[in-house]
Formats: C-alpha cells, structure tokens, sequence
C-alpha cells in the first residue's frame, strides 16, 4: 500500500521549490512528488494541510553511539526532525577494534560515546553497522583515526611507515565496509600524536573513493586560524575533500582560512558553550596515557595545580561516581564536598576513572559570529550531541530547532533550512538518495507546524524535547507521531 501526504508545502531542494504538493511514499521510497492533488483510492491518505514537509534532517556530528544502541531511537534528535546521524566522531568510536584494542577504544571516550555491552573482542565497522542496522534513525560512521593508530601501535609519536601501511590497509577494510570517511580527534589521544603528514598519507584511501575526512581541529580554541590551517594543508597534500568538525571562533579569522580551499565545509551548533572530556581541559599532556591505568597510575603521583578561574567555568555533565554534582561548577562541587579544589578535581578523575565529561565557556566569540558561521553555503548542522549524565549539554535536545528557527527568522527560509540540515551533509557523507524530497530518494521525512517550532532544553533543564515536528517518516515508515516515538526501528545502517 502506499501512502500519500496530502496537501502539505513541499521543500524540494533540488527545483528550489516551496510549494504545494502530495508526496507518494511506496517501499520506503518517494514514488512521486505531484503539484496536483493524488487521488487516495485504496492508499492511506494523510492530511498535512497547514504543515511544512520538509527532507529529514541529518546529524553531521553527534555522540550518539551508547544512547542508540540502547534506547534504539535517539528521542531527542527525533523530535528535531534528525532521522540520520553520523557517528564515529572525533577520532574515538567503538570499531574498528581488535580485543586487544578494545578496552582503549571504549574507556577513553567513554564519558561521551558510552560502553559497548560484552567481552572484549574483534570488531570491524561491518559488523558494528550491522548492530545499528533497524534502529529509530539511520546510522552512518567515520573510521576514527584513533583506532586506526591503537591497531598498529601504542606510541605516542607519528605513525613509521610500517605501521602507516598497516594503518592504511586497516582503513581500506572499513571503508570496504561501508564507512563514509574518517575523523580525526586532534586534541584527543591518540589521535593527537598523529602530524600532518600522517592523516595526508591516510587520506589517500579517501581521496580515491571520493570520501571525506572530518576533524576535530588542534587547538582551535587558542588559535583556529592555524587549527583551521592545518586541515587545509591535509587537503591540499592529499587531494581529498576536508570537513571541519564544530567550527567555533570569529568569524573574520575564520574566513581567509577558508577560502584557501574551496572544497572545505564544517558543521557547527549554534552555541558558544563546549562539552568535552574534563581530562582534555585541566591535565597537562605528559600525564595522559594511551591507557587508562596508566593515566590514573600518572594521577597518583602527581602534585598539580590549577587555574582557577578555569575551574569556575567548567560545569560537570556526567560524572558517574558523584552524580549529586552534576550541575555544579567543579569550583562549587569542591565547596560541596569541603575539599580544596586542586585535591577535589583528582579525585573526581580517580572516582570516576577519568569518566567525567564537563560543559565549558567557549572562545571569545559573539552570537553574529555563531549565525555567520552558520549561514555560510560550506555550512552544514551538527548538534555534537552528548546524551549522557543528568545534565548533558542542550545542544543534543536543541541544536536543530535553535538552527532551524534561526533560518525560518532571519530570511533563510524553509529552503535555507533544508540545504543546511540535509541535502549539503548527504553530499558531504555520500549519503546517496538522501536530503531531499525527489522522487526515488528514500522516504525521510520531517513534517512540521511552522508556529510551533521552538526549542525548550536550556543548561539548567536540558533534556526537554523541542516542540514543532507533527510527523517523522524513517525510510517511508512512521517513527514519530503525537508528539513521541512511534516505536519503528526502520532506520538502516548506510554504507557509501
């Protein structure tokens, strides 16, 4: 049976059309996009008269990987009307991974990924698309560079050109399993320790398949121009297509950068606030390990100090062992617990062994920054959503709407909107079929009422759902209705 949308406004990217139209879904595909009106007979007929039907969006960035495996839908991001995310971000995921390997993989970003349930083992990209495979949403994955390095070698310098090999032919397989590019985490370990001329030579697997590579850029925050160099310099010695994960920073420093490569795209969210490991923010590099043990063993003998203003604008997020503080700045939960704030933060990286994740005060950037960014054509969304501990960043609940808002105010429009938060990340990620609203492309869509689109969550009551969407179709299927999750998994696992 098919089903047909009657009498919504259709966003068709594609014709720059804005419009009145019936949508004709058949075997999860769109059959036909009609500017007359489709008679029903025996198809089931639904009335979005009054609402928009818009592509359904698509997370370019997001740390989703534990809450989907568990939950199977990503509620939050559904109510944006997101039906496709990409995992694998920042360097650090769950494959590709040998037993060996394993535990390197899960415990460091573990705080923001979460844990993979079961024994150490072998796991390939193949086989961790398959476990994602008939989910709410549908799933794509980056190749993180982290693994890439942890299957060759624990050093902590670049890759020799035996193990550079090696990494290659690791890479080659995970794209043979259908990954989408590869992320690189360049503030994490152990992607930091990998130079330029590494990820050049990475590339080239990427380069040849017409795939991308995102990073998470080196020490954006105390210099983006040079971070933002540094990615450029990739692409221009590779040949491959660069993305920018999260970019963050003035504008006017930003721009020349990016106009040295006129390939280069990037996501953002539209917030100045950061969430990321506390571990990356407060420890020097030399007590940091590839291993945890090692790390926490590094802790023990250390006598350190730290900034505090710093700690005063760092917010725990997700601290398992002490989740009474979640919410507190780290300086007002060392009050707490009576504890000087030097012994207090060691302790809560010990308790938790290093499982603590923390919102941070972003660079010195102003709201026109954030919409100058966000309104470039390089631009794409990506909510870099964490949905761990009681107060997770807003942005997982929220970056969509507060985008999607943002275009529908300020002129953007519907058409803006959709170019941003679906067809450009489907040609960035290769997601073929996907992105807009043509006929034979997957039948992903977001159907929303325009007034009431608005985003709730906030830093003090983040995991409120934002409000607008009416409908959400995953590949043709109903996955939210009446204001929740419909309860079908017809999301799939996309492999370029």
């Amino acid at each position: 049976m098919r089903t047909i949308l009657q009498g919504g406004t259709v966003v068709q990217v594609g014709r720059r059309a804005v419009g009145r139209a019936d949508v004709v879904i058949e075997d999860g595909r769109i059959a036909e996009v009609a500017d007359h009106a489709v008679p029903g007979g025996d198809d089931s007929v639904v009335d979005v008269s009054g609402l928009v039907v818009c592509p359904g969006f698509i997370d370019a960035h997001v740390h989703a990987e534990g809450a989907l495996w568990s939950a199977s839908c990503l509620e939050p991001a559904l109510a944006q009307g997101v039906t496709t995310v990409v995992l694998g971000q920042d360097g650090c995921s769950w494959a590709p991974v040998s037993a060996a390997t394993w535990e390197l993989a899960q415990d460091y970003f573990a705080a923001i990924n979460g844990r993979l349930p079961g024994p150490p083992r072998d796991l390939t990209v193949g086989e961790l698309l398959d476990g994602f495979d008939r989910r709410a949403q549908n799933v794509a994955y980056l190749v993180p560079h982290g693994n890439l390095r942890s299957l060759v070698t624990s050093s902590a310098v670049p890759l020799e050109q035996d193990e550079l090999s090696r990494a290659v032919r690791h890479l080659e397989d995970a794209l043979a399993d259908g990954a989408v590019g590869m992320s690189t985490g360049l503030d994490y370990i152990p992607s930091r320790y990998g130079d330029a001329r590494e990820i050049a030579a990475l590339c080239e697997p990427l380069r040849a398949a017409d795939l991308v590579y995102a990073s998470h850029l080196r020490a954006a925050t105390a210099d983006i121009e040079r971070a933002l160099g540094e990615l450029v310099s990739v692409g221009e010695e590779s040949g491959v297509r660069v993305h920018a994960s999260h970019l963050k920073g003035q504008w006017n420093l930003i721009q020349p950068v990016l106009h040295r490569d006129a390939a280069l795209t990037y996501d953002s969210y539209p917030y100045v606030a950061a969430c990321s490991l506390l571990a990356m923010y407060v420890l020097p590099a030399h007590l940091q390990a590839t291993d945890r043990a090692t790390t926490l063993r590094n802790l023990r003998e250390a006598r350190l100090s730290f900034d505090a203003d710093r700690l005063s604008r760092l917010t725990i997020s997700n601290a398992p062992a002490f989740r009474s503080l979640e919410g507190l700045t780290v300086t007002a939960a060392a009050d707490r617990t009576g504890t000087p704030v030097a012994d207090f933060v060691l302790r809560l990286l010990r308790e938790c062994e290093l499982e603590v994740a923390v919102i941070s005060a972003g660079p010195a950037v102003s709201s026109e920054d954030i919409r100058r960014i966000a309104s470039d054509a390089r631009h794409c969304g990506g909510s870099d959503g964490i949905y761990l501990g009681s107060r997770p960043h807003p942005r997982g609940h929220a970056a969509f709407t507060v985008l999607l808002r943002m275009y529908l105010d300020d002129g953007a429009g519907w058409l803006g909107a959709a170019e941003h938060l679906a067809t450009r990340p489907a040609s960035i990620f290769a997601l073929a079929g996907r992105g807009d609203i043509r006929a034979g492309y997957a039948a992903d869509l977001a159907v929303f009422d325009e007034a009431a689109i608005a985003s709730a969550a906030t830093f003090d009551q983040p995991a409120v759902l934002s409000g607008g969407l009416r409908l959400a179709y995953v590949n043709g299927e109903v996955a939210w209705s009446s204001g929740s999750w419909t309860g079908s998994n017809s999301g799939r696992a996309l492999r370029h």
